[in-house]
């Protein structure tokens, strides 16, 4: 990037290029408010402002919420506004507006966690831990049928949800204080649409996939799906045997592999390990999930 960013910017993907906006010290109507970020060519470029300001969230601060759905850039500030690639412009979010806006923002009654798949926007509810999608013929959240098998995600405070290949890939933390250690879960969840107005899903399977020592604090993790793999990062806290504090950034890198007859998979943490240490006053306080494929 070409400028610096703080926790209050936001990121989307479309058409696999990645987009960044706000959170940088930039005034609203600079040229670099937005940037782009092209896997291919890795190189930056800049998009069109909207000269949208901050929206102000309950408690401390001020941030953007971004959204990448059907080749288009949703952006929920001050002003809520789409972009469209084709007209080249940014205009105003009709009637969805606040259906999207609730769903991409953590601090509303009605988001837990969310994800673009085929172009369908899906969003674990926060109140009834049901699974949903949204339907834009006719503005309304409906229930993803068929979800049936998974534990109850009720009690879990953070859960994340990706784009695996088409697939739903749910991730959740269990916390075991008499072993002193975390479990890292996750479910894959097929998709079918049905009479074109239903959406159906089915658990494919669900695991424990990484499992930490006591020492790792963590506090939010997010997992991206690169080149057929899931990558999960979380940040962490070390304590080492003279009592002092070391913030740092793990990351685990797990393959899959489909055995039989295609109803079992099998996964393998091929390494894990801390990539990048932090001053102890920083920590990763909200992360956005992409899937690319490098």
């Amino acid at each position: 990037m070409r400028v610096a960013r703080g926790c209050s910017s936001t990121v989307c993907e479309v058409d696999g290029k990645i987009y960044v906006a706000g959170g940088c010290k930039e005034d609203i109507g600079s040229l670099y408010w937005i940037e782009v970020f092209d896997p291919k060519t890795q190189t930056w470029g800049t998009l069109k402002n909207p000269c949208i300001e901050y929206q102000h969230d309950i408690g401390y601060r001020c941030e953007v919420k971004s959204l990448g759905l059907d080749g288009k850039i949703y952006m929920f500030g001050s002003e809520f506004v789409v972009y469209n690639f084709e007209e080249d412009r940014w205009k105003c979010i009709g009637r969805d507006k606040y259906n999207l806006y609730h769903a991409v923002d953590p601090m509303s009654r009605i988001n837990s966690s969310s994800c673009v798949v085929d172009n369908v926007w899906f969003i674990l509810d926060k109140g009834t831990r049901v699974f949903k999608w949204y339907d834009f013929k006719v503005s309304l959240w409906k229930e993803l049928n068929g979800v049936e098998g998974l534990p109850d995600l009720s009690d879990r405070g953070y859960v994340k949800m990706v784009d695996l290949g088409g697939k739903i890939a749910v991730l959740w933390q269990e916390c075991l204080t008499n072993k002193k250690i975390k479990r890292i879960w996750c479910a894959e969840i097929s998709l079918e649409r049905r009479d074109r107005d239903e959406i159906w899903g089915k658990v494919e399977w669900f695991d424990i996939v990484l499992s930490l020592p006591d020492f790792c604090h963590r506090g939010y993790c997010l997992m991206v799906d690169v080149g057929g793999k899931m990558m999960v990062l979380w940040d962490a806290s070390v304590y080492y045997s003279s009592r002092r504090k070391q913030n740092v950034i793990w990351c685990a890198e797990i393959s899959l592999e489909r055995r039989g007859d295609g109803d079992e998979i099998w996964w393998k943490v091929e390494w894990f390990d801390a990539v990048l240490p932090v001053h102890k006053s920083c920590r990763l306080l909200y992360a956005d999930g992409l899937s690319a494929t490098l």
